[in-house]
């Protein structure tokens, strides 16, 4: 329970302590016997105020065992004042409304069951009070008071009922805020190992491609050098050597040329694969399913493993903010994504069996899919099934010649 709900309890059981206290009066003159007693009637109502504002200091059991003393005030109060029936109703009312606000549907019930027990106890047709036989409230009386209590318990139930539901959304949205964070982090986990796997690539790469050159082209480079300058140093006395000598530089630049063919094709083989296209589709997909444990059905038809970049990271993005959408609106529990080309185009569709929406209103993720989409040149549409909610998108694929962006190759 919010502070915001304690401070309406008990204000308004005050309020009807304090009606009550203004209406002593006029009981005490219909039972003039009464008024050596003004003063106790005034304590008791005193004391069941104090008890509101310790029940709204303390928590729901401090709340509950306020609430049962004040029964004994309702009894002893009511019971007394013989046929009149607005104390004993205002009394009731502000036990009533307590459980409402403070106590589980459980306690709530039960609380309200022993205020609507008591009240039948103060409402018997002839009661000996302080030696005085006093008649009780007539027919009429006694259904309004009791009719009154039940109504509002009822009331008081059903809103309790209302706010148990409103808590339960409460908790759920912030287990899909959590659960949204989770994924988030995760994504940008990922992201940021393939950015780094990708630059570690490099640094590899141009560390091997170092070392063969050192390895293999230096040395033959060398060779060759060493043996055009003897040639060139014995091409008058010896021309015969300085022909052999230039066949063997040839020979060298031959096994040179060889061994820098036999090094690019060994270094492309040792390549690290850096998921893109559908693999990279694949790796959110199944990071999504870990995150929240929605069941994810991806189909790729018969969509090319090599994709232009800026197609690429559009059919990303689109994925991950309808997965992400039907999770936290929808709360789908199984997404199914269909991803095929169509001639020259790319058809991605996005459903999921969650709520649906009968007015979609767009937000910043969806108005980002649909700019990011229109820039290439494609279109996007979003709306609720029968069974959930979709997205659906086309985009053009680029000839050869193209300039969407650079294609990488495919992991």
């Amino acid at each position: 329970m919010n502070q915001r709900h304690r401070i309406i309890s008990v204000a308004i059981s005050l309020v009807l302590y304090w009606c009550a206290w203004r209406s002593l009066p006029g009981v005490i003159d219909s039972y003039p016997f009464l008024t050596r007693y003004a003063w106790q009637y005034r304590l008791l109502l005193a004391i069941a105020a104090a008890l509101a504002l310790i029940g709204a200091i303390g928590d729901a059991r401090v709340s509950r065992t306020t609430l049962f003393l004040r029964l004994m005030v309702l009894y002893l109060v009511g019971y007394t004042t013989g046929s009149t029936i607005a104390v004993p109703l205002l009394l009731a009312l502000a036990s009533i409304q307590e459980s409402g606000f403070r106590q589980g549907l459980g306690w709530a019930a039960g609380i309200i069951l022993g205020t609507l027990g008591v009240t039948l106890l103060t409402i018997v047709p002839d009661r000996l009070v302080f030696g005085v036989l006093m008649s009780g409230p007539g027919p009429a009386d006694r259904l309004v008071l009791l009719g009154s209590a039940t109504a509002a318990g009822a009331l008081a139930l059903g809103f309790r009922r209302a706010r148990r539901q409103e808590e339960r959304w409460r908790d759920a949205v912030e287990r899909l805020d959590l659960a949204v964070s989770r994924l988030a982090e995760a994504n940008l986990g990922y992201q940021g190992y393939a950015q780094e796997l990708r630059g570690t690539s490099i640094a590899e790469e141009r560390r091997r491609i170092s070392r063969e050159i050192h390895d293999s082209v230096g040395y033959s480079l060398t060779n060759i050098r060493v043996m055009l300058e003897a040639a060139v140093i014995r091409q008058k006395d010896h021309p015969d050597e300085t022909v052999r000598l230039i066949e063997q530089s040839m020979d060298e630049a031959g096994l040179c040329l060889e061994q820098t063919r036999q090094a690019m094709r060994q270094l492309r083989g040792r390549e690290v694969p850096v998921p893109s296209g559908p693999s990279a589709i694949q790796r959110l997909v199944r990071a999504f399913e870990e995150v929240t444990g929605i069941r994810v059905n991806a189909e790729y038809g018969n969509v090319p493993v090599v994709w232009p970049l800026a197609v690429e990271k559009a059919v990303y993005r689109l994925v991950q903010e309808g997965m992400t959408n039907a999770f936290r609106h929808g709360m789908a529990t199984e997404i199914i994504i269909y991803l095929w080309q169509d001639e020259d185009a790319l058809r991605l569709s996005v459903r999921d069996n969650g709520r649906g929406s009968g007015e979609v209103k767009e937000g910043i993720g969806i108005a980002g899919m649909r700019e990011r989409v229109e820039a290439l040149g494609g279109e996007v549409a979003v709306g609720p099934r029968p069974d959930g909610f979709e997205v659906r998108a086309w985009l053009p694929l680029p000839d050869q010649g193209g300039h969407h962006g650079a294609a990488h190759p495919a992991g």
